[in-house]
């Protein structure tokens, strides 16, 4: 573990060419940690599809050497976490925590658990987070104080108490012992406690020092506070960041993970002089936050593409609408947002009209019990396909949470032991064929830039998610057991009991059993 804890030590603090003489040294010293590292540094500077495939590949490798194992759970915990795939982000994280237990290792289970915790936060399972954050940093506050005064930032913002989050935030960075990533990830919280406090030249600071401070350790990161420091700037009249800053950001996110993309998108944005064109690209950026699971960068961004669209009357405003309407109730603080939010207050009329709108024919799909399809109402017969693995690639389109995935990890999934070549990406693309072919419209199924996607989904594994989050948020007690109860009915059945020997669907299957175990005690 030592010799591992020495590589990370040089990535986090941005020592690159140290990082890359030690990994020449441990190339010969001992491979497997090599391998190792390569990992850990890819988890942070290569798309997570690339570090997910490499991680899983040293798994069988790890098997009997728990201490080394620890890590690679961790780190496909993190990646699939990057991807939006929270359930299989949970289970990393609980094998991690699982053999960091049985090796008597507390403070490595007492990171997992963090982790484990971080993902409710990207769930917006706000209330049970909190309390599990007071009742952790009670008991085990010396054992990471960092992760746990993040997180109490973060969540005493998006509670709507931000002067509270300002002063554990500036609390914790007046420290002389925290580490240069650990000074600017604060720093970038501390940013959004002090726009919702109204203290919104003190928060482009800490946006803009955020972003200077990532540049230096060459973090692709750097591209969200940059974003956050734009949008102030867009909107407020603050003066912009310098070119070579915005420049180095959008390059070092156009070859990282979706949510970097999303910000270095969100940045090209708002730099559009037109406001209607900026309106289009903002929501874009948008929808590329919530496909990444960033939430709160979705509805900033959203609400930001709105009010340009509003101001220059630009068609996609109403599209704009149907996007926001959804997510805005797990962020119901954010109308008290001192740059858009009496803007949002105007358009909460419009957008809960929008929201009550009957759903777009499209895709529906039920997961739990038999695997059933419709398409625009008319029942689809998986029995004449022919080719399971096709029905296998829809399958996994269909269980990630946005319904896309990257072509080469897709291509990972179906053919784990084969490289994909420009050769080999022809059986990938041959079973999209037959999908488009088989749901009889091709425009169902789409592809951008690496990623397959489908358009217009419904699955019910989706729908008791999005129940769950919504009787989380609520505050009337008699809505919140209508909520629950609904997920309860659709939750009464094994998640696809046919793909036994698949371990990707596994994946979803432990996450799914989670919930149903959440939903039978829900309100206890």
């Amino acid at each position: 573990m030592e010799k591992v804890e020495k590589g990370l030590a040089l990535i986090r603090e941005g020592k690159s060419e140290e990082f890359a003489k030690y990994l020449s040294q441990m190339r010969k010293a001992d491979p497997l940690v090599a391998e190792l590292l390569i990992v850990g540094e890819m988890v942070y500077t290569r798309p997570s599809s690339e570090a997910i495939r490499h991680a899983t590949r040293l798994l069988a490798r790890v098997s009997d050497k728990p201490d080394l194992a620890v890590y690679l759970f961790a780190w496909l915990g993190i990646a699939h976490r990057m991807m939006g795939e929270m359930g299989a982000s949970d289970n990393y994280f609980a094998r991690e925590m699982e053999t960091a237990e049985a090796m008597g290792n507390p403070n490595r289970a007492f990171k997992a658990r963090l982790d484990l915790l971080y993902n409710k936060f990207m769930r917006a399972e706000f209330d049970s987070l909190y309390r599990d954050i007071q009742e952790l940093a009670q008991r085990d506050s010396a054992s990471d104080d960092y992760d746990i005064q993040y997180m109490l930032g973060a969540l005493e913002t998006a509670m709507g108490r931000p002067k509270k989050a300002v002063e554990i935030l500036k609390a914790f960075l007046s420290r002389r012992d925290i580490t240069p990533i650990q000074n600017a990830t604060l720093k970038e919280v501390l940013g959004f406690a002090l726009r919702m406090s109204g203290n919104l030249e003190e928060a482009y600071r800490a946006y803009a020092e955020a972003t200077q401070e990532l540049l230096a350790l060459n973090f692709a990161y750097s591209a969200f506070p940059c974003a956050k420091a734009m949008e102030l700037s867009r909107l407020k009249g603050m003066p912009p960041l310098p070119r070579d800053t915005i420049r180095k950001c959008i390059n070092l996110a156009k070859s990282a993970s979706w949510g970097e993309l999303a910000a270095s998108s969100e940045i090209e944005a708002l730099l559009a002089e037109d406001d209607a064109e900026a309106s289009v690209m903002l929501f874009e950026a948008a929808q590329s936050y919530h496909k990444a699971y960033q939430t709160i960068e979705a509805v900033s961004a959203g609400a930001a593409a709105a009010y340009l669209a509003w101001v220059s009357d630009a068609p996609i405003f109403t599209k704009i609408l149907k996007f926001l309407g959804p997510i805005l109730f797990l962020y119901p603080r954010f109308r008290e947002d001192p740059i858009l939010g009496d803007f949002i207050s105007v358009i909460q009329p419009l957008m809960e009209k929008e929201t009550k709108a009957p759903r777009v024919q499209g895709i529906e799909a039920y997961l739990i019990g038999d695997l059933r399809l419709f398409v625009n109402g008319k029942a689809v017969s998986l029995d004449s396909w022919g080719r399971k693995d096709a029905i296998r690639c829809l399958v996994y389109l269909l269980l990630s949470p946005k319904h896309r995935i990257p072509d080469d990890h897709l291509f990972y999934l179906l053919w784990p032991n084969k490289k994909y070549t420009h050769k080999t990406r022809r059986w990938l693309y041959n079973l999209i064929t037959i999908i488009r072919k088989k749901l009889g419209n091709p425009n169902l199924m789409g592809k951008k830039g690496d990623f397959y996607y489908l358009r217009d989904t419904w699955t019910d594994l989706g729908e008791i998610e999005n129940l769950i989050r919504r009787a989380d948020s609520s505050q009337n007690p008699t809505e919140r057991e209508e909520l629950i109860a609904r997920a309860r009915e659709l939750a009464s059945g094994e998640l696809l009991p046919d793909f036994i020997y698949d371990s990707h669907v596994d994946e979803y299957r432990q996450y799914y059993e989670r919930m149903r175990k959440r939903l039978l005690s829900y309100g206890e």
